[in-house]
């Protein structure tokens, strides 16, 4: 495996993925930033070691970057959240509740949603609204990554 040498502004970058059965890796927006160096531009739904915003350095496996390390931690947070409600209008009001406290929602398939929780998130506001959700039996909820000082759950 060599460093990367990827020139492009906008690419993907490939995270290795434990825990999960089946799944080995995820694919993640980014942009070059330089030499081996990319900014993470989509959340990550099965990845837990990395975030939105986080600087990694990547190496070339097959001629794609895949992620080698986390150089820069872009201070955010992610949550996995699967709605169980089959109400669409329950669905609408979780990605608006979540957008409105300013987090990154990325739906995945119909109906899980990667969750970017950015560091300056109201956290107390949105864990009170989220155990709402979850105590009505209308998601489950699994962290992702979880950026080191920040409070909730």
């Amino acid at each position: 495996m060599q460093n990367s040498g990827h020139d492009s502004t906008a690419t993907t970058v490939t995270v290795p993925v434990d825990g999960i059965p089946g799944v080995g890796s995820e694919t993640l927006a980014a942009s070059c930033l330089g030499g081996a160096r990319f900014v993470v531009r989509s959340v990550p739904c099965a990845a837990t070691d990395v975030a939105l915003g986080d600087i990694v350095e990547c190496v070339t496996v097959d001629g794609r970057p895949h992620l080698d390390r986390v150089l820069v931690r872009g201070g955010g947070s992610t949550l996995r959240i699967a709605v169980e409600d089959d109400d669409p209008l329950v669905y609408r009001r979780i990605v608006e509740g979540l957008t409105a406290a300013g987090c990154a929602v990325e739906a995945v398939g119909a109906r899980m949603l990667a969750v970017g929780v950015p560091a300056d998130a109201p956290r107390e506001g949105l864990d009170l609204l989220v155990d709402q959700w979850r105590e009505g039996g209308s998601v489950l909820v699994a962290p992702g990554y979880t950026h080191p000082g920040t409070t909730g759950k």
